[in-house]
């Protein structure tokens, strides 16, 4: 479909538009450019450039997504280090106000390992020296209550205690914060502490867990940064970005470089876009019908009042071609040029520069150390210039 209004391709337009290749904005995957159009803030590309008087809409956006195996694994991991830790280092982290330093000592030596005091009962807490039976109690309450929102609410309490190295911390397993914790309990995946370290046993369903995630402020600000970046690319860039039929990144900067900015090219007639080199009549006809309809003029217009940048130096053409028609590869260390420089050069004079030799290469240009492409130029009969002769060659014009 080439009707750049067909609404079931904006999405894809859109992905298209803001991909590496083309205007490289960061954080616009495919599946945010999805949910920013489903929310109404995407119509057009050129509503991109608004976003940033939306911060606060970009932030509260969410996305419901799986915790997927990656996760999954890390968390597991992190169970299996925390399931060996010794019980008091853990009940002096966790600060228990019902439990003294000296209890705590004393679970550590009838309960060493954080796992052996989780599956403890409240007779075998009563009965260790040192423990008051009350601090017996609130300990099963804390660790494993009847209800799955209580172990929520009572971690969440330790975490508000704690402040902000805590939460990121959670119970002291890496990567098990409050949200995760209060999704297991809704997935039913644990109820009690204890049950986190038979969590293995679950693998699958943890991985599969869905749950729900918020954009956030930080990627919002990263993604209207980026954005506001792209106003800079080159206008070989922007028209890719156009997604008109047949003008890929390699006709964009033909076009670019011959015309200048975009708005010659779209008032370049038929016969104007033709004298482009690379250029034939079907992509003649794509380029008209966009710039021609009322959706491509305000397509670019739009994005030009938004502030892209419409312009591009012109590529310095010599007056004569002299190697029009030509294909040129370099091969080895070029002591005059870079490599950068003689590809420019090759085609400012007509010529294509060419990574790799073959039947169809003119001119192979050799520096210091040749590789195998030498060998090769030679097998094929090649001509070979020194740097010398490929400068000549081209002042003769």
């Amino acid at each position: 479909c080439i009707n750049p209004s067909c609404p079931a391709q904006l999405v894809e337009r859109l992905r298209f538009f803001c991909a590496r290749d083309q205007m490289h904005i960061d954080q616009a995957g495919p599946e945010l450019v999805e949910k920013l159009v489903a929310h109404g803030l995407l119509r057009t590309a050129a509503d991109l450039y608004g976003l940033r008087e939306r911060r606060d809409d970009l932030g509260e956006l969410t996305f419901q997504t799986t915790f997927g195996q990656t996760n999954a694994e890390k968390l597991l991991a992190a169970i299996e280090a925390h399931r060996m830790q010794p019980t008091e280092h853990v009940l002096t982290r966790l600060k228990l106000p019902f439990v003294s330093q000296a209890e705590a000592r004393a679970l550590g030596v009838a309960f060493p390992i954080i796992e052996a005091l989780a599956h403890a009962t409240v007779g075998q807490l009563k009965a260790t020296k040192g423990v008051a039976p009350r601090v017996a109690e609130e300990l099963v309450a804390f660790f494993n209550p009847p209800d799955g929102s209580l172990l929520v609410r009572n971690l969440q309490e330790v975490q508000k205690r704690l402040g902000k190295r805590g939460r990121l911390e959670a119970i002291g397993v890496g990567g098990l914060g409050e949200g995760r914790i209060d999704r297991l309990v809704r997935n039913g995946l644990i109820a009690r502490y204890a049950d986190l370290f038979a969590l293995h046993q679950k693998r699958d369903q943890l991985a599969a867990m869905q749950f729900v995630t918020t954009f956030g402020k930080k990627n919002a600000d990263v993604l209207v940064e980026s954005i506001e970046r792209s106003k800079l690319q080159a206008l070989a860039r922007v028209l890719a970005a156009l997604n008109i039929r047949h003008v890929g990144g390699a006709t964009a900067e033909l076009l670019a470089e011959d015309f200048g900015d975009m708005e010659t090219i779209a008032e370049a007639s038929a016969d104007e876009l033709q004298q482009v080199e690379g250029v034939g009549p079907e992509v003649v006809r794509s380029i008209r019908l966009f710039f021609d309809s009322g959706v491509g003029r305000r397509t670019w217009q739009s994005l030009r009042d938004a502030g892209v940048n419409m312009k591009q130096p012109k590529e310095r053409r010599a007056v004569k071609q002299a190697l029009l028609g030509k294909t040129i590869v370099v091969t080895g260390t070029l002591k005059q040029y870079s490599r950068k420089e003689i590809e420019d050069l090759v085609k400012q004079h007509g010529g294509k520069a060419a990574s790799s030799v073959s039947k169809n290469t003119d001119y192979l240009v050799v520096g210091e150390n040749p590789g195998s492409k030498l060998e090769k130029a030679r097998e094929l009969g090649i001509q070979l210039l020194d740097e010398g002769s490929f400068a000549r060659l081209i002042e003769d014009v």
